[in-house]
């Protein structure tokens, strides 16, 4: 009965959300000088996922305890942005200690924090919609954020927040819209990215690679390389990661994971089986997400953004599957995670250029992503989120 309840609540919010979106692009679409009606239906859109989001018990996430708990007991025991910033283990986070100390003037309690998260997550995802809104539908962008990675932010909610500022720095460096000053917004994002969450600065790193891959006119040497590179990339993280915590980059919590890379998860709670049902059926999933989309895709060079976002989905899963096949441990998906986020773009685009009616079009792709969500979120329970129960 959770489990119907759960689904019957996600999938209301999904589809009121999505309608109330689809309601502000007709009216964007067509110029007709409703601006009022537009933000009206915009601010819908937007306030009913955050709700969802801060209305949930904390049990609803794996990490939402400390981000529920932690953060008001920071904006209480620091008051000034030092405290808060050395408590908070020092390092990169700047915008995120920011955050907290902000807080320290207001009354607060978790589900004000779950609000504000989102609503930071969320934000960036719509401002990059609508930078490509001449690219593809901005609706069906929103639905595919829902059912692929709102549960989730209600788990990993700073890295997702970073996931947003770097998609919205990549919706400013391929938007047809005339702006002189897209390729600063593009780096201004990039580092806002890093300040929110450290490991971005992978997220960052690989983006900047296919991006570049993507502009080369040797496109499948580079490609080649780069798929390479990842192959091999167990081999040397450790020592690339003790580089940056040497640096100053990454702070030194982050030798657990070396530790935890080194000694292939064995003597841990974190070694799995990657032959299991539950990682093939996840494998199984992840790559229908790449291959169902480009099946639909005509048959044409691809040009410098189609080439990016495939790049992004075949090394952000073969980033994921090596890691969990060379370790066995699935921390891949926490690098991964800052490629596969660009199936935000990735999957509408694809769908806007199929070579099947309108109708047919979103039938299918919705389809695919709703059950896609059932089956790794609710039924394998993903993110510890698909049971839902108000707080």
């Amino acid at each position: 009965m959770d489990i119907c309840i759960s689904i019957f609540i996600y999938l209301t919010c999904f589809t009121s959300s999505i309608y109330f979106f689809k309601r502000a692009a007709i009216i964007n679409e067509r110029n007709a000088g409703k601006k009022n009606k537009y933000i009206f239906y915009v601010f819908l859109a937007i306030m009913i996922p955050c709700l969802l989001a801060s209305l949930r018990d904390y049990s609803v996430g794996v990490d939402t305890q400390n981000y529920a708990f932690n953060i008001p007991s920071f904006a209480i025991n620091n008051h000034d942005f030092k405290s808060i910033y050395i408590s908070n283990g020092g390092g990169t986070e700047i915008l995120f200690d920011l955050l907290i100390y902000l807080l320290t003037f207001f009354p607060i309690n978790g589900h004000i924090i779950l609000f504000i998260l989102q609503l930071l997550t969320i934000l960036p995802i719509y401002m990059a919609a609508t930078k490509l809104k001449n690219k593809l539908m901005v609706p069906l962008l929103m639905g595919t954020y829902f059912f692929l990675f709102f549960n989730n932010s209600l788990n990993l909610s700073k890295q997702s927040i970073s996931c947003s500022f770097i998609l919205l720095g990549i919706a400013y460096a391929y938007s047809d819209l005339e702006d002189n000053n897209k390729n600063i917004k593009y780096y201004i994002c990039l580092v806002i990215s890093v300040l929110f969450h450290k490991a971005a600065i992978f997220g960052v790193l690989l983006t900047v690679i296919c991006r570049l891959a993507g502009k080369s006119n040797k496109s499948v040497l580079i490609k080649f390389l780069v798929y390479s590179f990842a192959i091999i990339f167990p081999l040397f993280f450790t020592e690339f990661i003790r580089l940056l915590i040497n640096s100053g980059i990454l702070s030194a919590r982050f030798l657990n994971y070396v530790d935890l890379f080194v000694t292939n998860g064995e003597n841990s709670e974190f070694h799995i089986n990657p032959f299991s049902y539950y990682f093939i059926i996840e494998i199984v999933l992840r790559l229908s997400l790449i291959v169902i989309p480009l099946l639909f895709l005509k048959k044409s060079r691809r040009n410098q953004f189609e080439s990016f976002l495939e790049m992004t989905q075949i090394l952000g899963f073969l980033i994921y599957v090596v890691v969990l096949f060379s370790m066995h441990i699935n921390y891949g998906q926490r690098i991964s995670m800052f490629l596969e986020y660009f199936s935000i773009l990735f999957i509408p685009f694809c769908v806007e250029n199929w070579r099947i009616k309108y109708n047919q079009r979103m039938i299918l792709i919705y389809s695919v992503l709703v059950i896609y969500w059932l089956i790794w979120i609710v039924f394998l329970g993903w993110s510890g989120s698909g049971i839902y129960k108000f707080g």
